[in-house]
């Protein structure tokens, strides 16, 4: 019997890039084990720190004599992978009908590295055992060229799959009991295939039928700007989680156009007026970069000003870390004392407005669909309409719904008692 483990970085794109290596694994006579022969390293290369751990885990594997292959973005750094693990196989992101005859020459003492592949083909993946969460891909690459973002050098072409397939693997998904759709990609509203739209995708994956929850993955703001009235429509069915992550990354214009992102900030502060206006409780979710080497201290003020404006659910603050091959990198950096301090400042303001936020809900009687296990025994995990998560320390049935009453709250969730 021949066996195999994927361990994941990153992003929900990455995930569902292991739900497909795993079923192409699966379907060509290997084995899921906890002892494998194959070890097969799913990275992410957006963060500096995400990085040093692949790294680590890499070293230690070449000390025990494990048999890796590396895909996802820190692979196509192909230098610095070998430089840490030299025995290692290596292929690229679009490489998944390669990863069976990959593994198999692994046995024999054989390494691969490919950063071409044909593209990820028509594989339907079926969600994981145990599960009712299921990530749908429904694009790659993007439209952009930030100054700081190393994943275009590996997903540098957009590539959006047909809606038929995107509608197909929902519908498989929601047979086999999934009833949280999460859909992916490096920008979900760069999406386009034949006319369509992430607004069309939206509407026809809920017009399937089941009872089930979808997710909208990450969309730049010059997309939402530009797709916003049918964006509206869509998030209007019932179906759709009351939640959206529009990164801004900066408060202040001048980095934003040192960044080449698209947008200025009066625009993002207007989409996100307009979304709160139309619908009542929505989780809206940001990223911050702190420390970028153009950021001065009234820049970073501004992105404070812009936190407390629009109060977001969600900040993920991260300090700047230059990645290889971009531009960014090659700008001198602002001191690690000031980045970790602006940090720092960002970090505590989010956490008092996230508490503040969460407040409100204390006393309130909701219905949560429970989609995960908590961290302690007999706890589980549960949804709102609005993607708030909820913490039950009760045991009940992944896929339930469930009416609650929220007691109490932590930093980043909802507590509650079952009605």
């Amino acid at each position: 019997m021949k066996t195999f483990k994927i361990i994941t970085y990153g992003c929900t794109l990455n995930h569902a890039d292991s739900f497909r290596i795993r079923t192409v694994m699966l379907d060509n006579g290997w084995t899921e084990s906890d002892d494998p022969d194959i070890i097969i390293l799913n990275t992410c290369g957006v963060k500096h720190a995400t990085e040093q751990k692949i790294l680590y885990r890499l070293e230690k594997y070449h000390h025990q004599n494990k048999k890796v292959i590396v895909t996802g973005c820190l692979a196509h750094n192909v230098k610095l992978i070998l430089n840490t693990n030299p025995d290692v196989s290596i292929l690229g992101v679009r490489s998944l009908s390669l990863f069976p005859s990959t593994a198999d020459k692994m046995l024999n003492d054989e390494k691969v590295i490919s950063l071409q592949g044909k593209g990820k083909e028509n594989i339907i993946p079926s969600p994981l055992p145990g599960t009712v969460i299921h990530p749908v891909t429904l694009q790659e690459g993007c439209m952009n060229n930030c100054t700081y973002c190393f994943t275009k050098f590996a997903r540098p072409i957009l590539i959006s799959y047909p809606l038929k397939n995107i509608r197909w693997e929902v519908e498989q998904a929601v047979r086999q009991g999934v009833k949280e759709i999460q859909l992916t990609g490096q920008d979900t509203g760069a999406y386009h295939y034949d006319g369509k739209n992430v607004a069309d995708v939206l509407k026809e994956i809920c017009s399937v039928d089941g009872e089930f929850k979808v997710r909208l993955g990450m969309i730049n703001p010059e997309h939402v700007l530009r797709l916003f009235d049918n964006l509206v429509l869509s998030y209007n069915h019932e179906k759709m989680y009351k939640f959206i992550h529009v990164p801004i990354q900066s408060g202040s214009d001048d980095v934003l156009s040192h960044m080449k992102r698209r947008y200025t900030v009066e625009e993002f502060v207007s989409i996100i007026r307009k979304i709160r206006n139309i619908f009542n409780d929505i989780t809206i979710a940001t990223d911050m970069i702190v420390g970028y080497p153009t950021e001065t201290e009234s820049d970073f003020q501004k992105s404070l000003d812009v936190i407390r404006e629009l109060r977001f659910d969600i900040v993920n603050v991260s300090m700047f870390s230059p990645r290889p091959f971009t531009e960014a990198a090659k700008l001198k950096k602002l001191t690690s004392q000031v980045v970790k301090t602006r940090s720092k400042i960002m970090s505590k303001l989010v956490n008092s407005i996230t508490i503040d936020n969460n407040k409100k809900y204390i006393g309130k009687s909701l219905k949560i669909l429970i989609t995960e296990k908590g961290n302690i025994d007999r706890q589980v995990k549960g949804r709102t309409d609005s993607y708030k998560e909820v913490i039950v320390n009760q045991p009940i049935k992944l896929g339930s719904w469930v009416n609650v009453k929220i007691t109490d709250i932590t930093q980043t969730s909802l507590v509650g008692k079952v009605l």
